[in-house]
């Protein structure tokens, strides 16, 4: 009877590691997945505000470049796979609203090496994503945005 309750002890124990290993890969899967839900929003947001994208690049900033933003989108085209295949929670079905201007703002960017200021597609498309997304236009509007305030930065800084 030993030998019995040993054997069951042994395969409850590896049960009980299956799941933390299936937990800890979901957990890893979901942070992943709204780390690059941020930097698309980000990137949106960029493109659909010409002032942000203007004072970004007189700042001198490398932040954003061609291959760096294909590459996010492609990440974030890969959740929205994901999400279909049921593999990825979408409860709301925000990141599948996204998924036209998402793959609209891909294509676009490959004839756009982000010198100059964006063509009027693409802002419109950064634009339609982040109203698919539900994020309303700042009150000055896109074209008059320049970004968030310091006192929004200090917000999303906590």
């Amino acid at each position: 009877m030993s030998e019995d309750l040993e054997r069951r002890r042994q395969e409850v124990l590896a049960a009980a590691r299956l799941d933390e290993e299936r937990y800890a890969s979901a957990k890893e899967k979901a942070l992943e997945g709204l780390s690059s839900l941020g930097r698309v929003m980000g990137l949106m947001s960029i493109l659909a505000a010409p002032r942000l994208l203007a004072r970004i690049a007189a700042g001198g900033s490398a932040a954003v470049t061609q291959e760096h933003a294909m590459q996010l989108l492609d990440g974030y085209l890969a959740i929205i796979e994901a999400v279909k295949n049921g593999n990825f929670q979408d409860a709301k079905g925000d990141i599948q609203r996204t998924e036209e201007s998402a793959r609209r703002v891909r294509k676009l960017i490959e004839t756009w090496d982000f010198s100059g200021h964006a063509p009027a597609p693409l802002v419109q498309a950064g634009r339609d994503y982040l109203r698919a997304f539900g994020l309303p236009e700042p009150e000055e509007g896109w074209d008059q945005w320049e970004g968030p305030s310091d006192e929004d930065e200090a917000h999303t800084s906590m």
